[in-house]
């Protein structure tokens, strides 16, 4: 069988079916009440396998090709299904942070044109204000227990599409997702960002000098550049396994490293001054973490944040929008 074009991210999951379909590649974890970690985990298969519901379930809420959906919530499990779904559709998904609120919120859906949204329970309400008066907008939730709107879990639950929906995403110049910047000078910008523009974390590995073995980890949020083609990228591309947090722990960091053997993970800004600021631990150098990519971290704490936690540090910067 021809390899399919593996820019197209539907595509290059259903090549990876093709190769090894069972391969875990990804497992996501949330903290538990008592500290406990509860994780998910997807393979190949099943992200096809998902993202072919929802890819049949988008188009019943009318959605089409070049169509623009958002996805508001937390790095679940769901959201990669949606990418690939959106994938196959041929439709431009909106990661919108659900900590966003108010005019900046209903910017963002209205700017990007969204038919509808996929929403996480917590940030239900936001989006509904946000969308107060409009009778032709679709909304969703990932259980199906909150506003009475119908939830992506029962999709995922259910049969197959009884005829496979094709993948309607050909060109690596069409758009694949609607990025927005952070906003810190006025309203956040639009980046408009394509099938093989996420292609280019294919040659990422390469670049930072990570192995087929490296544990990739990852709790900055997915509806960035930075954990959506840097760490996401990456698993996706080259078949590593990837670590997932629901939402960044700057106390359970070294934890959840230890106990999913991650190898390798990426900081911004006030991230490492957070982690450096713990308090120092007996077992701070006891983890498997072998490098960390950082932006803008202070060279004041360079040398003995490497010491501390026995890890090699690298800088870099890049935006978005390319470079």
């Amino acid at each position: 069988m021809n390899e399919r074009d593996p820019l197209i991210l539907a595509n290059l999951v259903r090549n990876w079916c093709d190769r090894d379909p069972q391969r875990q590649i990804l497992t996501f974890v949330d903290i538990g009440p008592d500290g406990e970690f509860l994780d998910e985990t997807r393979s190949y298969q099943q992200l096809w396998d998902n993202g072919q519901r929802l890819a049949a379930w988008l188009s019943s809420q009318g959605m089409a090709k070049g169509d623009a959906f958002g996805i508001v919530m937390q790095n679940h499990a769901q959201f990669v299904d949606l990418m690939v779904a959106s994938s196959i559709l041929g439709t431009v998904f909106v990661p919108i942070d659900s900590r966003t609120r108010g005019d900046k919120l209903k910017y963002m859906l209205e700017f990007a044109e969204c038919k509808g949204a996929v929403v996480a329970g917590y940030a239900l309400a936001e989006v509904e204000s946000a969308w107060a008066g409009e009778q032709d907008r679709w909304l969703a939730t990932l259980c199906g227990t909150h506003g009475g709107y119908p939830g992506i879990d029962q999709v995922l639950a259910g049969p197959m599409p009884t005829a496979e929906v094709e993948v309607a995403s050909v060109d690596p110049n069409d758009p694949m997702q609607l990025l927005y910047t952070s906003g810190t000078t006025g309203d956040p910008k639009a980046i408009m960002s394509t099938h093989g523009r996420y292609g280019v974390a294919a040659t990422l590995p390469a670049v930072l000098g990570l192995a087929e073995d490296d544990v990739l980890y990852t709790g900055l949020s997915l509806t960035h550049a930075n954990a959506q083609i840097v760490t996401l990228g990456m698993i996706l591309h080259t078949g590593m396994r990837g670590v997932v947090s629901r939402k960044f722990s700057k106390s359970r960091l070294w934890d959840i490293t230890r106990a999913y053997g991650c190898t390798f993970f990426n900081l911004l800004g006030g991230m490492t001054t957070a982690i450096y600021a713990e308090p120092r631990r007996d077992d701070d150098a006891d983890n498997p973490v072998r490098k960390i990519l950082s932006a803008g971290m202070p060279a004041a704490i360079w040398e003995d944040f490497s010491q501390r936690f026995g890890v090699d540090l690298f800088e870099f910067y890049g935006a978005a929008e390319g470079g």
